[in-house]
């Protein structure tokens, strides 16, 4: 069986989610296709040469990566070559005003999707000579387009995750791309409630949007029971993630003036790249005190972030409501969860689904520098919390958010579609 994975570039540093996925899809027997909608970067078009050190094609079963030429090909042009009469095919200018005119409500939309369709048909012609079965987009916004674009010029099955930025910000033809896919995967209990109003009323199709977790591989985060780590000194608080708004990061750094007014000396560190970090660090500056130091450490690779996570006195996401829309369930908590290390976040989004308040950590108000401030001098002031928080935070990652179950999980369900394709075809 061949899949293809629809993803917006590849491979992304901060996105190891799509790799462990795509590893869970090899290890039950699947080909997969990249299709990557963001051209190679100049000078790297081998993209196996970006892959983390971890990761290889062969765990991958990596058959190719395409980047479909964004020379904008005019609509309806492209001929897809039938290797069997289909019903379910439909033609390929009928695809492409469908996507297009959707974008009309939402003009902002139109160039993307303009893009978008314009890749259709070409990308599906590649995948019909490498013998695609299924295509499966990682996000629900332009990537699942161009899957949907493809499997319905190819007559195959299609499916696409859900995860925050790509479901809450992107409007235009996201009804369509749900009801006309054949099983969608959101990341949390919420995303899935907002995607049932996008099906028919008096409709059981809602069967087929079922909540998989993002998980992590547990063996690459070890935890030993017995290890009551004490805080370094001075304690280091540990934020991880794209540096946008919706992290939270300027409340981390204003927490951490409120806690060295208290006294209670500490370093922030936080690790990630993005458009905020020039703003960061003049916060930074502006709220300077000698016993509070902010180090921003730029993007790092996963090995480098594990050895920060394992060091960190407190991991402190503390996501809020922003411009860049809401969030979806950090991996970077679950993975500090899995090391031992105390987690604080917010009641945002889908969090409170991976920590329940006071039982795997603490949870704060979005926006709340004094909340957060309280809630980490807690935390470091209390040894026998900590420990309670960490063997339950990791019980819970290892029952709920355990990457090869949970992936291994989505394989099967699209290995099922597939075979029931086979046994009754159109």
């Amino acid at each position: 069986m061949r899949i293809a994975h629809f993803v917006s570039g590849f491979p992304v540093l901060s996105e190891t989610f799509v790799l462990d996925e795509i590893q869970a899809f090899a290890k039950e027997g699947f080909d997969n296709i990249v299709v990557s909608l963001r051209p190679a970067q100049k000078g790297r078009e081998d993209p196996l040469v970006d892959l983390p050190e971890d990761r290889s094609a062969k765990d991958l079963n990596l058959v190719k990566v395409l980047y479909p030429d964004r020379a904008l090909t005019p609509l309806g042009s492209v001929e897809i070559s039938c290797r069997e009469e289909n019903p379910k095919r439909k033609s390929l200018a009928s695809i492409q005003f469908e996507l297009i005119a959707s974008g009309f409500r939402f003009p902002w939309e139109l160039p993307k999707l303009l893009i978008t369709a314009s890749l259709i048909g070409r990308c599906a012609d590649s995948l019909e000579k490498l013998g695609i079965d299924h295509c499966h987009a990682h996000f629900a916004h332009y990537p699942a387009d161009l899957a949907w674009g493809c499997s319905r010029l190819l007559g195959v099955t299609c499916s696409c995750n859900a995860h925050s930025y790509d479901l809450w910000n992107y409007q235009a033809h996201k009804r369509q791309r749900v009801q006309a896919a054949d099983q969608v995967f959101p990341i949390s209990h919420l995303n899935r409630q907002h995607l049932l109003q996008y099906l028919p009323e008096k409709s059981d199709s809602g069967e087929k949007i079922l909540v998989i977790h993002c998980g992590i591989h547990l063996e690459d985060y070890p935890f030993n029971p017995e290890d009551s780590k004490e805080p370094e000194d001075p304690p280091i608080l540990l934020g991880v993630g794209r540096l946008v708004d919706t992290k939270g990061f300027a409340d981390l750094i204003l927490a951490g003036k409120n806690l060295a007014s208290q006294g209670i000396r500490h370093e922030i560190q936080i690790i990630g790249e993005g458009p905020e970090r020039l703003n960061l660090e003049k916060l930074a500056a502006q709220n300077s005190h000698e016993w509070s130091t902010v180090r921003f450490f730029g993007a790092l690779p996963r090995s480098l972030v594990r050895q920060h996570q394992q060091r960190a006195s407190l991991a402190v996401q503390p996501c809020c409501p922003g411009k860049n829309g809401l969030d979806g369930i950090p991996v970077v908590l679950m993975e500090a969860m899995a090391l031992g290390t105390p987690v604080i976040s917010t009641r945002f989004a889908g969090i409170p689904e991976l920590i329940e308040h006071r039982h795997e950590g603490l949870l704060v108000e979005p926006a709340s520098p004094s909340q957060l401030a309280e809630a980490i001098g807690n935390v470091l002031s209390d040894p026998s919390l900590r420990q309670t928080f960490v063997h339950r935070a990791r019980k819970k990652v290892e029952d709920q958010f355990n990457a090869q179950k949970n992936y291994r999980q989505k394989a099967l369900l699209i290995k099922e579609l597939l075979q029931k394709k086979t046994c009754n075809p159109v």
